[in-house]
């Protein structure tokens, strides 16, 4: 796992790294296709994919770019496990994860490369924004959109989405056991994983946040890349 890890964070940095978005999707689409055929090979060979927990992601935010923790957690969902935010400063904080290892170590190398994106639609609405409406922000007619509001509500729209994806998801997979009655239904090892290492643990309620049309309109073009082989990997924990 180590390995195949190093190389897609290499693959990912690289992406994160350039500002030619051609160039970005071309190297997320060859980190996707190792995360498939590792997937892959794992299942083809019946190996283990453990449950447990990362405690250090280096999946981190400040308390100013709030919007984070709830795109994190929705995030960790999306990829087959569950988030628990963490303080590790007077206003920093951490996501640690629980789930299976490939879901995991999926969650840690996307995660910040998906947060990065937010940042370039941000950044492209506050160009918009400035070009279309630059006479009346010299006449002080129209409030300037701040990079930071914009981050606000293009994380929180993509945040959003990521929830509606989840709860289909689950819908879909509680509709395929439903079909079948006399199936044992498996013990929720993933749940009983976050219990044991956060036993302190509270959940957190999530309140609607705000966004735009415009920031729902950037949110939707960014890429979730996701894996998609493998049926272990790909289970959001039920």
């Amino acid at each position: 796992m180590a390995n195949i890890r190093e190389k897609i964070a290499k693959i990912i940095e690289k992406a994160n790294a350039t500002d030619a978005a051609g160039e970005a999707t071309v190297l997320m689409a060859k980190a996707q296709e190792l995360m498939e055929k590792h997937s892959l090979s794992m299942a083809d060979l019946m190996t283990a994919d453990p449950i447990g927990t990362t405690f250090d992601t280096k999946v981190y935010w400040n308390r100013s770019g709030y919007f984070h923790q709830n795109l994190y957690w929705a995030l960790a969902r999306y990829f087959g496990c569950r988030g628990v935010a963490n303080q590790v400063g007077v206003n920093k904080f951490e996501m640690s994860v629980v789930g299976r290892e490939s879901a995991r170590v999926t969650f840690e190398l996307m995660a910040p490369y998906i947060a990065k994106q937010v940042t370039r639609e941000a950044s492209a609405l506050v160009k918009a924004d400035a070009a279309e409406h630059g006479e009346l922000h010299e006449l002080g007619l129209r409030k300037k959109l701040t990079l930071s509001t914009a981050k606000r509500q293009v994380g929180n729209a993509l945040s959003g989405r990521v929830w509606r994806m989840v709860h289909e998801m689950e819908t879909d997979t509680k509709k395929f056991a439903n079909k079948n009655p006399n199936a044992l239904v498996p013990v929720d090892l993933i749940k009983l994983e976050e219990e044991r290492a956060f036993p302190d643990a509270s959940a957190a309620n999530s309140k609607p946040k705000g966004t735009t049309e415009a920031a729902r309109k950037a949110a939707a073009g960014i890429s979730l890349a996701r894996q998609m082989g493998g049926g272990a990997a790909k289970q959001i924990g039920k």
